[in-house]
């Protein structure tokens, strides 16, 4: 009976720990299959995941190639906007040049003409001198008398000196019509104590000049370099008939000395005769020089106030060029940095990308890392699901083989049955013993 007992505890035992075994296994099933399904679900997120990467790191990248080939062409344009700029500086620049190239001249032209005005109205004021000749033409105004001598002839340029040192006081003389003007003129100034005067008269008769023989080397008749008014030539070849002008003293005195009859006079003024000399220094400028000097420095001034209106239109223009060149500059300049702004805002932006681009790269190879792991964890749990569903499958079966065997509960029942009975049967044969 103990070991019909003890059989049927361990049988009890085993059928629970089969039963035990397989709802362990069944579970373990369950959760490997959960797992799956777990895993599952997590990479067709990450699949989902990985394809918005994918489309953020393929828009990412569009645009930073959009825009790096943007910031190719403002480079290049950088390049034409480079050039432009420097066309237009080195444009404005010798524009500048130009205009204080101009500036300059027009204030040395400027000079130039104020110089000639005070020279003109310094030997102005030698003329008004206060003689017979000027009170003459002030108070005697209509008595025959038609104006200076030095006014009214043209000496040529560089013989003043000479000419006049041959005309003596006649160079500052007036003209007068005739013989009987000059007699009242004279008249009048010893009245009126008005100092003395030349006068040169306008009706002397014009003979022929002396002797106009051949001149040895440089050497000119002094009435080939003089300029007169019809009335007065006959008083001016009287005056000057028979001079030669020649370039120094020396020349002077061997041309009297080889024709007597003749007078010699050089540039400097100084007067040779025969048998006499007239020259030196500090001599007094005639009223014919003076009057020269300031119509040479008249049309010298002319000719500096047309230069200065030359200068100051050309400057004009050249401001006006000057200006509009500063503008092209300037917007050349305006345009450059621009694009230099233009291009620092695409470097920025072209960084900003490139950075996004990196990172969703990253974000994409990332996530395709954790879905491959998922993946190759997905594959061992399927083979152990494998193994445990076979594992449950077998053991499924060995319960249903189990299953055909016979009931041990009722074998239970009989052994017991069996055991009550000989226990009954020993109490009864020891109370018969008894």
């Amino acid at each position: 009976a103990a070991e019909a007992d003890r059989a049927h505890l361990a049988a009890v035992r085993a059928e629970a720990d089969r039963r035990e075994g397989l709802a362990r296994l069944a579970g373990q099933v369950e959760t490997m299959r959960a797992r799956v399904e777990s895993i599952d679900d997590s990479v067709a997120r990450l699949s989902e995941r990985i394809e918005q990467a994918a489309a953020r790191a393929q828009q990412s990248k569009a645009e930073f190639e959009t825009v790096q080939a943007r910031v190719g062409e403002l480079d290049q344009g950088e390049v034409g906007l480079d050039e432009h700029h420097e066309r237009t500086v080195a444009a404005l620049r010798l524009a500048d040049e130009r205009v204080a190239e101009l500036q300059s001249a027009e204030r040395d032209a400027e000079r130039r003409v104020a110089s000639l005005r005070a020279r003109i109205d310094a030997l102005s004021v030698g003329l008004e001198r206060k003689d017979g000749a000027a009170w003459l033409t002030e108070n005697h105004p209509a008595a025959g008398l038609f104006g200076p001598i030095a006014k009214l002839v043209k000496v040529r340029s560089g013989y003043e000196a000479a000419l006049a040192a041959v005309l003596g006081s006649a160079a500052d003389a007036l003209a007068a019509e005739s013989f009987g003007a000059a007699r009242s003129a004279v008249a009048a100034l010893k009245q009126a104590d008005g100092g003395r005067a030349a006068l040169v008269l306008g009706d002397w008769p014009a003979d022929l000049p002396a002797s106009r023989d051949a001149l040895p080397g440089t050497a000119l008749w002094a009435l080939d370099l003089i300029d007169a008014p019809e009335r007065l030539r006959g008083a001016i070849t009287a005056m000057l008939s028979g001079v030669a002008v020649v370039d120094d003293l020396d020349r002077a005195l061997e041309l009297v000395a080889a024709r007597p009859r003749l007078r010699a006079v050089t540039l400097d003024g100084d007067l040779v005769g025969a048998g006499w000399v007239s020259g030196g220094s500090d001599r007094k400028l005639s009223t014919l020089e003076v009057t020269s000097e300031i119509d040479k420095a008249g049309s010298e001034l002319a000719a500096a106030e047309a230069q200065v209106a030359q200068l100051t239109a050309a400057l004009s223009g050249a401001l006006t060029e000057q200006a509009a060149r500063q503008d092209s500059a300037e917007q050349a300049l305006a345009a450059l940095n621009e694009s230099d702004t233009a291009i620092s805002a695409m470097y920025e932006q072209l960084g900003r990308l490139g950075q996004e681009a990196r990172t969703t790269d990253d974000e994409w190879t990332r996530l395709l890392r954790q879905r491959e792991e998922l993946e190759a964890g997905r594959a061992q749990t399927v083979e152990e699901v494998t193994e445990l569903e076979n594992r449950l499958r077998n053991a499924q079966e060995t319960q249903h083989v189990h299953a055909e065997e016979p009931n041990h509960a009722e074998v239970r029942q009989r052994i017991a049955a069996a055991a009550d009975a000989a226990r009954s049967a020993e109490v009864e044969a020891r109370l018969a013993v008894r």
